[in-house]
């Protein structure tokens, strides 16, 4: 009896969580980030206000769990990603293909995480998160891979890892506005080909020049 107790109060549990996230999300799509309250979440999860403070402080502790539980499934398949056996390029190819699509799948995910975006110290707070510095450690060693290969150049992999994944999410932001977005290939084959080859134009041939 206890066991099958303890059950039903997990199952019970993971239902409540799933409609309080699932709460954020709609009231931040359709309302916008003043509408947030820990009031609205709970009459839109269906629950009672003091339901809610079961689970959540404050409504800061609320947002990060929901992004965390939002970005868990993203950080697996980045996991599976620098994990498998390829070469870097093509690692950096799936990561960027991969990071636009889900977002894309996502838009109101989004929304919550632009909103957070918006507060003064946003930046700071999620290039101090161990998800964010955990991202940059799996690129920056893919980097290092293609360097050792001979494949990149010797550039610090480090500060590669930023300038990708920064790209990456203002891509992403840049794609919310539009309605329908480019196709995700069209996207990731330009961030690649810039990031990879570079903004210049290849020199002429020699036999070209005057």
């Amino acid at each position: 009896m206890a066991v099958a107790k303890d059950r039903r109060s997990a199952e019970w549990e993971a239902l409540s969580r799933r409609a309080i996230r699932e709460a954020v999300v709609r009231i931040l799509s359709r309302d916008g980030s003043s509408a947030l309250t820990m009031e609205r979440v709970a009459a839109e999860a269906g629950m009672a206000k003091g339901t809610l403070y079961l689970y959540f402080r404050n409504k800061q502790q609320l947002l990060e769990s929901v992004k965390e539980e939002c970005l868990g499934p993203l950080q697996a398949e980045f996991d599976a990603v620098f994990a498998a056996p390829l070469p870097p390029r093509e690692k950096l190819a799936r990561f960027v293909r991969r990071h636009l699509g889900f977002f894309d799948e996502r838009r109101d995910l989004l929304r919550l995480l632009l909103w957070e975006r918006e507060l003064a110290a946003a930046r700071a707070r999620r290039q101090r998160t161990d998800r964010y510095r955990r991202l940059l450690e799996q690129v920056a060693a893919v980097v290092r891979a293609g360097t050792e290969a001979g494949d990149f150049r010797a550039l610090d992999p480090w500060r590669s890892a930023v300038v990708l994944v920064e790209a990456n999410v203002a891509l992403i932001t840049m794609r919310l506005q539009q309605d329908p977005p480019r196709p995700v290939e069209e996207d990731a084959a330009m961030l690649l080909d810039l990031f990879l080859t570079g903004l210049a134009v290849a020199d002429e041939p020699a036999r070209s020049r005057p």
